[in-house]
């Protein structure tokens, strides 16, 4: 693989922590990120692949990218064997029930789900759903990418040891597994902040997409990079946390999918996954 080619890419899951582990990459001293989400896999022809290097530098650095609908794409996997067949790929996995509620929120919050409850969602067999079926998504993974090359960890381990989860993945990829990046303790987009209202959410999201478009909105958008901030969005996390108990009931929607996943990672999720089958 040349200078110019992405070394490892961040592929999903989607709501599960790529966002925090894009700012521990950021931080390495040995690692170069153009930017977060690229989505050229997933949106653009492999014709164009030319453009899509250019946004890796010519660098000593190792590089990458990390894009979490990549997961759930077949297309983007097609695209990404096809272009890198030796390239590492970084998998981060959610409760899948946990992971399912968030993206539902998140799509009920930007207007783009007609679902109005998660049983909903997980009944219409909608994207919130379909993007939690890990066993499905690593089992093409699979066949189309060396399993030693796909580098697989749980969101619960973020929780529990953020800084040997992500010196883990820091040693898969190949830099100094001893730097400790002060993003490792923060929480980023865990959860969306809505107050606990879904027309208060859907509001900031508006707010936010148009600040982002303009150079002072951007500015004005560092504010969520503050010491405060973090603080402040941990806090209301904190308090909208589902009880066990609630995720409970949708077990059975995925407990065939997990089964295939065990099968194929050849190791055995967290026990909170199962937490109705204890």
């Amino acid at each position: 693989m040349n200078k110019t080619s992405p070394h490892f890419i961040g592929i999903g899951a989607q709501r599960s922590g790529t966002s925090w582990m894009f700012e521990c990459f950021l931080e390495h001293p040995e690692i170069y990120m153009p930017r977060k989400e690229m989505q050229f896999f997933n949106k653009r022809p492999l014709s164009e692949l030319p453009e899509y290097l250019s946004q890796f530098k010519e660098t000593d650095k190792i590089s990458g990218e990390i894009t979490p609908d990549y997961l759930s794409s077949r297309e983007a996997i097609d695209g990404i064997a096809e272009a890198f067949p030796d390239i590492k790929l970084i998998v981060i996995l959610r409760n899948p029930v946990e992971r399912t509620r968030s993206s539902h929120n998140l799509y009920k919050e930007r207007g783009v789900t007609s679902d109005n409850t998660l049983l909903e969602a997980i009944e219409n067999h909608s994207a919130a759903y379909e993007k939690s079926l890990y066993g499905e998504q690593i089992e093409y993974l699979f066949s189309k990418i060396n399993r030693d090359n796909v580098k697989i960890v749980f969101f619960e381990d973020l929780k529990t040891d953020p800084i040997g989860l992500i010196q883990n993945i820091f040693s898969f990829i190949g830099v100094d597994s001893s730097f400790v990046p002060s993003a490792a303790n923060r929480n980023f987009n865990a959860s969306s902040i809505g107050f606990g209202s879904n027309r208060i959410a859907k509001t900031l999201t508006l707010i936010q997409n148009y600040l982002f478009k303009r150079s002072w909105g951007r500015a004005i958008l560092q504010i969520k990079k503050t010491e405060f901030f973090k603080r402040f969005k941990s806090s209301l996390i904190e308090k909208k946390k589902v009880k066990p108990e609630e995720n409970a009931k949708y077990y059975i929607h995925f407990k065939n999918d997990i089964d295939k996943l065990e099968k194929e990672i050849g190791f055995k999720v967290p026990d909170s996954w199962k937490y109705n089958a204890r």
